[in-house]
């Protein structure tokens, strides 16, 4: 067993938000984020203090929100989820666990839910937002290209 790992579930659901990519496995808590390697340890520069808030499921769910969704592993990072103010934001930490300069970036409007973060085949990585709307009193979705999981000298 791998202890000391921060993890956080919430009311609405039962999941870790775990993700799995070639070297291991990322899993985000409360504030933070751990990688464990494949060998099952806890991967060198990790866990990470994460700058902003992790974006959660269903934050206006009654009795109460899910927990934060599971991050994006890609070749050359990964990616999260999060708010800031409460605007989506992609935080990107390179395989290290530091931040990636010039990759934390805004996404959208204040007051839009993130629903996911992923990669697609080709590297791009997106992000679904869904917007409420007072006037028809509906929400909608919007699929944002946030980053492109390539070298970090691009």
């Amino acid at each position: 067993p791998v202890t000391d790992v921060g993890v956080s579930v919430g009311c609405y659901s039962g999941s870790v938000p775990v993700s799995a990519g070639k070297d291991g496995i990322v899993v985000v808590g409360d504030g933070e984020a751990t990688r464990l390697t494949n060998g099952g340890r806890i991967a060198r520069g990790w866990p990470v203090d994460l700058p902003y808030k992790p974006a959660i499921s269903c934050p206006s769910c009654t009795p109460g929100p899910a927990g934060p969704l599971a991050p994006a592993i890609g070749d050359r990072g990964i990616y999260v989820a999060a708010y800031r103010s409460d605007r989506p934001r992609i935080m990107a930490l390179a395989r290290d666990g530091a931040l990636m300069k010039g990759r934390q970036k805004a996404i959208g409007k204040k007051g839009d839910d993130v629903e996911w973060v992923r990669i697609a085949p080709d590297g791009r990585v997106w992000m679904l937002l869904s917007r409420w709307s007072d006037e028809t009193e509906s929400a909608s979705g919007l699929l944002v290209p946030v980053a492109a999981d390539r070298p970090l000298e691009d």
